[in-house]
């Protein structure tokens, strides 16, 4: 969770006006990416723990 809020915050700082219509191009999208991945990893870990039980 910290290096989910620490990577947009890293991209804003990075280039402040990112986001905005006609601004430069900077991949804002990595994070989500990010979580999803993590969320997916999570469930795989939690569904294996479960059969086991």
């Amino acid at each position: 969770m910290i290096t989910f809020f620490g990577s947009i915050v890293r991209a804003r700082i990075k280039d402040p006006s990112a986001g905005e219509v006609g601004g430069p191009r900077v991949y804002q999208g990595w994070p989500n990416r990010f979580m999803v991945a993590t969320y997916a990893v999570w469930i795989v870990v939690v569904a294996v723990i479960a059969l086991r039980l």
